[in-house]
């Protein structure tokens, strides 16, 4: 997948962020809050970027845009100082920033990688992340599930495993700081 495919996947991805539907009912059947999930690949939510830059001091981190949003991606096979043991299957990981805090960490696993169905990789996922197994099945190549100030999504992108867990508040934070943005400069432009 070339990158520009793949950033429009990632964008397509963060504004499906606020179209999932979360009930008190769904965040009950997930009380875990991102602060108590194991990491994800040395990854965690709410991690700042200065943890970051120690844990990966080798990946280069873009300055945030005016709206406090920064990311980083890469291909962990790709790099020469890594520790590859950590990104087994992996083919690539997307870190999302805002106010300097980790977002959202997407992981895109190596098309060869198979599990024996899709409900296989689920529970792998729940049991690896201490997640309960209480996801929404939206089709059978979509999965998501949603915790106390967190979600999940796993699906199927372009033949490849796609997992996907974000805060509960980036979307609407970004869409609401875009918003305020727009608006700042229509004001500027317009005396």
């Amino acid at each position: 997948m070339g990158v520009r495919m793949g950033r429009l996947i990632f964008a397509g991805l963060v504004l499906l962020s606020g179209a999932i539907p979360v009930s008190s009912q769904d965040q009950a059947a997930c009380p875990a809050r991102y602060s108590e999930i194991p990491t994800l690949r040395r990854f965690r939510l709410g991690m700042t970027e200065q943890q970051f830059r120690e844990a990966y001091p080798t990946l280069h981190l873009s300055s945030s845009t005016e709206s406090g949003y920064n990311r980083v991606e890469f291909h962990p096979n790709q790099l020469a100082k890594i520790d590859k043991s950590l990104f087994e299957n992996i083919d690539r990981i997307d870190v999302a920033f805002l106010d300097s805090k980790i977002v959202q960490i997407s992981v895109t696993y190596v098309k060869s990688f198979r599990m024996e169905n899709f409900q296989a990789l689920t529970s792998a996922v729940s049991r690896g992340l201490n997640l309960p197994e209480k996801w929404h099945f939206a089709g059978e190549n979509f999965n998501w599930l949603a915790c106390a100030d967190f979600s999940a999504r796993l699906m199927v992108v372009k033949n490849a495993y796609f997992l996907m867990i974000e805060s509960t508040s980036f979307g609407p934070d970004l869409t609401k700081r875009y918003k305020e943005l727009e608006e700042k400069k229509k004001m500027t432009s317009n005396p």
